[in-house]
């Protein structure tokens, strides 16, 4: 098992990873979207080899990389909007505050697929960081396991599938109760990822560049 669907948070239909910060001050991550991959490592189940030492190992067989089939932002700032159509995946935070979290999600299909017969080794959610604000004075990046599904074109920071956008729906919080969700950890209504992170990632003032984070927990 290893995540699938992600919120990144700053300290992220179907699940995946919530990717968040966190941080002192107000800083914004940039991450580039067209740019986030999940690389697979595998092993054959019926081929080994010996190591330097003599000891029998499973052959490991070539990576596979996945493309992110569905991923946007959310804010608090605009609670009722959705940024499935956006270029980038901001994580953002006030002080110890979220205020912008990414989702993440990649085909399980796919996945099975290419994992086929061989066995799990390794899988690496690898981001590509646009920038990072001047006001950051470092800290993490973490992704966490989503435990509902959600939409591209839905989500925003109040609910997992709001599909109403039009000239009035977009600043009304058209959620069905089902789909509401409570990204802060004060909300009444339930947390929709896994509060320990699968994985975190060191990020520095000014950073730019390829983040990789292992999730394959």
């Amino acid at each position: 098992n290893f995540v699938t669907s992600l919120a990144v948070v700053r300290p992220s239909t179907g699940v995946g990873p919530v990717i968040h910060s966190s941080a002192r001050f107000r800083v914004v991550v940039s991450i580039v979207r067209a740019a986030t991959l999940l690389w697979l490592t595998t092993c054959a189940t019926d081929e080994t080899k010996l190591d330097e030492a003599g000891v029998e190992t499973q052959a490991l067989l070539a990576p596979i990389t996945l493309n992110a089939v569905a991923d946007t932002r959310v804010s608090d700032w605009l609670p009722v909007t959705n940024y499935g159509t956006g270029t980038t995946l901001n994580i953002a935070s006030v002080t110890f505050d979220d205020t912008e979290l990414s989702l993440v999600r990649f085909d399980q299909a796919a996945i099975v697929s290419g994992v086929g017969t061989g066995t799990l080794q390794s899988a690496t959610l690898e981001l590509t960081i646009d920038a990072v604000s001047l006001g950051f004075i470092g800290g993490h990046a973490a992704a966490h396991r989503m435990t509902r599904s959600w939409t591209e074109n839905g989500a925003t920071w109040l609910c997992a599938n709001d599909t109403d956008h039009g000239a009035v729906g977009q600043f009304v919080n058209n959620c069905p109760l089902q789909d509401r969700w409570g990204l802060e950890y004060w909300s009444f209504y339930p947390r929709p990822y896994v509060s320990t992170p699968t994985a975190t990632a060191l990020l520095a003032p000014g950073q730019t560049g390829i983040v990789s984070l292992d999730v394959t927990a």
